[in-house]
């Protein structure tokens, strides 16, 4: 009798065990993506080459643990931690050279030091009330670019486009600007049909000045909101982002905190239309910038369009764009862009690449200066030239 109860004990706590994981899941998943690469760095007076391994060229290098709980009547409670990987060398960083030296391979999430520094967040999800998320995540405008580029931001070619999510987006302002994530609310409508609708909010503040002088190091305040929409339909897939951001930093009292103010407001609308034997992308961007006068508006304007074309295991792609930017009627960046290559499948997870990307820049725009007083001066006519073959594995 006694053994048949403890029989009977174990079936039941084995039963409960399962139910548990039924209802409860942790996922492992991540990216391993390396590179050899050469690189040519041309201006007016000199030319620099550089060859080397390289970290994050198909897509940044991370590895990440997802979870799920299932909390009954319809709504779940979801979380993801990430973290970047360097596979080239020591440390959380996954910098993606796509231009110039194979420096330091991290990233500013990486230097605050924390070890989940891509996207850490938690959040609710309801079938039909949407999904909340809280923590540190994408942008809309980051994560709406990928579904209609042909290139490949890690190297490039296809990078142009990070100059239109510069200053729209809210992570750590001033030196340590993070273009593609932001600390904030996130939330997700449930879709309708092919339609599906987003919203997110975020804000940071450090020693707030009320008055008298700041002590205890730089002071700022930053806020950001920004609408996405996106839809598909069979081949079809189109979408569109605004984002509106405002930081003031920099202040060492209150009459200066309220001078260094800048805005930044971006739009970007991009379509993708898969005809079996090739798909094609376009993208279009659009960033003004100003921080004080209006003399110091800047605007950027960003096209790109490109084509996959799948050729067996093989898949050949293009990528073109041009970047223009002013201030008031002074051209300030002028960069023309190539992208192209070829991918092969090995099998769902790993993917060989071979790409070559040219990034022609006339003009660098390289920001703002301080309190209002414009733009820093721009950059000498530089022109990058890289060729990369690697591996990248999913997991």
């Amino acid at each position: 009798e006694n053994l048949e109860m403890k029989k009977t004990l174990v079936a039941i706590a084995a039963l409960a065990a399962t139910s548990a994981f039924a209802q409860s899941s942790v996922t492992a998943y991540g990216i391993v993506d390396a590179a050899y690469y050469t690189a040519t760095v041309k201006t007016s007076t000199k030319t620099t080459k550089y060859a080397g391994l390289t970290n994050s060229n198909l897509a940044g290098s991370r590895l990440g643990f997802k979870g799920t709980e299932d909390l009954g009547n319809g709504l779940k409670a979801n979380f993801v931690a990430e973290m970047a990987l360097n596979v080239i060398g020591d440390g959380f960083g996954n910098k993606q050279d796509g231009a110039g030296a194979p420096a330091a391979n991290n990233t500013s999430d990486a230097g605050t030091g924390a070890v989940f520094n891509r996207q850490t967040w938690a959040g609710l999800e309801s079938a039909k009330w949407g999904e909340v998320r809280a923590g540190y995540m994408n942008t809309l405008q980051y994560d709406h670019n990928a579904p209609f580029s042909a290139g490949f931001e890690g190297a490039a070619g296809a990078r142009e486009h990070l100059e239109v999510l510069n200053g729209a987006s809210l992570t750590k302002v001033s030196s340590n600007l993070e273009t593609n994530r932001v600390t904030g609310v996130t939330y997700f409508a449930p879709a309708m049909g092919g339609l599906k609708l987003a919203a997110q909010w975020g804000a940071l503040k450090a020693t707030q000045i009320e008055g008298g002088t700041a002590t205890g190091g730089t002071n700022y305040t930053a806020s950001h909101a920004s609408l996405s929409a996106n839809y598909s339909n069979g081949p079809l897939a189109i979408g569109g982002v605004v984002g509106n951001s405002i930081a003031q930093v920099n202040a060492t009292d209150k009459a200066t905190y309220q001078g260094d103010r800048t805005e930044t407001t971006a739009y970007s609308l991009g379509a993708s239309y898969d005809l079996q034997v090739a798909k094609l992308f376009a993208y279009y961007g659009d960033r003004k910038t100003s921080n004080g006068a209006g003399a110091n508006e800047v605007n950027v304007t960003v096209y790109r369009f490109g084509a996959h074309v799948p050729v067996g295991n093989f898949k050949l792609f293009a990528s073109m764009g041009q970047l223009n930017g002013d201030q008031g009627t002074t051209e300030v960046s002028n960069r023309k862009t190539t992208q192209v290559g070829t991918l092969y499948s090995f099998s769902k997870r790993t993917t060989g690449f071979a790409l070559y990307g040219k990034d022609k820049a006339d003009l660098a725009l390289t920001g703002f200066t301080t309190a209002g007083a414009g733009i820093t001066a721009a950059a000498a006519a530089t022109t990058t030239s890289t060729l990369r073959v690697g591996i990248n594995h999913s997991f």
